[in-house]
């Protein structure tokens, strides 16, 4: 298992990837634009990145960070394929967002997922982000770094 930088060479394999997780399997069709458009670039121009985990060269997980003010960045994009879960493969790739996020400066991550997404929620508590506010079945969740 590899945690690298996403690079064009794995763009199609990461799309293939949230399309899978998002769309397919947790239902989030109205999301289907967005993750064909997805574009490592957007996140590095805004002070972010991407990673993805390989292995044997397929990609099966994904995690984003991009700048949103001053000192806060938020975290996207967090998808593992389903035969890949319980590996830690999340967390790793949680941890690699983290560090990078402390060396350019964050002194705050915040993210949103929804109530489908209940092992995320149970991850991200684990992790020490707090939820601060819910819209339907959408959570908003902070960490301090």
């Amino acid at each position: 298992m590899r945690i690298i930088e996403l690079t064009n060479e794995y763009k199609e394999k990461t799309i293939k990837l949230i399309i899978d997780v998002a769309i397919e399997e947790y239902g989030f069709h109205e999301w289907r634009d967005e993750a064909l458009s997805f574009e490592n670039e957007f996140y590095i121009n805004n002070n972010g990145n991407c990673w993805i985990a390989i292995e044997q060269e397929e990609v099966v997980g994904t995690i984003s960070l991009r700048k949103i003010d001053n000192n806060i960045g938020e975290v996207k994009n967090l998808y593992v394929h389903s035969k890949y879960r319980k590996q830690k493969i999340a967390q790793l790739l949680l941890d690699k967002l983290i560090d990078f996020s402390v060396k350019n400066g964050y002194s705050k991550l915040q993210l949103d997922t929804y109530d489908k997404f209940e092992h995320a929620i149970n991850f991200y508590h684990k992790n020490g982000f707090e939820r601060i506010h819910t819209i339907n079945d959408m959570h908003i969740y902070n960490k301090l770094l």
